[in-house]
């Protein structure tokens, strides 16, 4: 990978404000549009590494990660691949602009279940992490750390979206357990933890998308 700045979750929001502030010399952009171009960021990277793949099978945190999921899920499903979501957190609860993108996996005919009650991942194609991302604080909960063991116990391939969950951005360091990638699709900035020597047996392959930031934003963080 060409780029060797790393930054860190707090400087990776600092960019985010910018761009949905906007200034003199780029337009804002709105929250969602982020989350949009985040979600067919990882949607192209999963179509062009397992052009196979019909069944795709999506893990849902609480925040944006989740978000991200919601809108790859709602991308495959209007591609004509058979699309599922289990959540972790009751959906109806999510914040702006995550809602949306569940309202959005929700439109284009994705099915969407508690994970509580469907814990088999093992028939897809291909797994999506978007249960924590850069959100993780503290010990995992019980739930998460359940699906975290699932996925890496299920021996399919997996997509990690922006951090494998289990994984400190900051740090590189494991909480418990981590979901180990085979691919992960970061966004605007390369994490400080990816850094760290052991960060890549979880990564896997590392790609990044800026998601449309202007280089003059990264100049003043």
């Amino acid at each position: 990978m060409s780029s060797t700045k790393y930054y860190s979750t707090q400087e990776i929001k600092q960019l985010e404000v910018l761009a949905m502030q906007g200034t003199k010399n780029t337009p804002a952009i709105p929250n969602f549009t982020l989350m949009q171009r985040a979600g067919l960021a990882a949607f192209n990277l999963l179509q062009e590494k397992y052009p196979k793949a019909k069944n795709i099978v999506v893990l849902c945190g609480a925040g944006n990660n989740a978000g991200d999921g919601y809108i790859l899920a709602a991308l495959a499903q209007e591609a004509g691949l058979d699309a599922r979501c289990y959540y972790l957190k009751d959906p109806e609860a999510l914040k702006e602009p995550a809602i949306s993108a569940y309202h959005s996996a929700k439109k284009a005919g994705v099915v969407i279940e508690s994970f509580e009650t469907n814990t088999g991942v093992t028939g897809a194609d291909i797994i999506v992490d978007a249960l924590l991302g850069t959100g993780i604080q503290g010990s995992l909960q019980k739930d998460y750390l359940k699906a975290i063991e699932s996925i890496n116990a299920a021996h399919k391939p997996i997509l990690a979206i922006d951090v494998p969950s289990g994984l400190n951005a900051d740090t590189g360091e494991i909480i418990d357990c981590a979901v180990k990638a085979d691919v992960t699709m970061t966004f605007i900035g390369l994490k400080l933890g990816f850094s760290m020597e052991n960060s890549e047996k979880y990564c896997g392959e590392l790609h990044l998308n800026k998601l449309g930031l202007a280089e003059e934003l990264y100049q003043s963080v």
